[in-house]
């Protein structure tokens, strides 16, 4: 399953993907900040893009999932 890092407001996210059905790429992320991780996982439409293009989307979801559920937590 392919994976890739980033960063959100310091903490460290890692993400794993798979092709789904019909163009989607399911997707789960695991971020760690000190002692504290959290999951969230989804799907996002890549079609057929590059894998330049498909990691990119993906980490645009995944940030877009974890600040809605940091608006959520307060």
């Amino acid at each position: 399953m392919p994976s890739f890092s980033c960063d959100f407001r310091g903490a460290q996210v890692r993400i794993l993907y798979e092709s789904g059905v019909h163009g989607d790429a399911i997707w789960i992320a695991t971020m760690t900040d000190g002692f504290c991780v959290q999951s969230i996982d989804g799907s996002t439409y890549v079609g057929d893009w590059p894998p330049s293009l498909v990691e990119t989307a993906i980490e645009a979801s995944v940030l877009r999932g974890l600040e809605w559920m940091r608006q959520v937590d307060r």
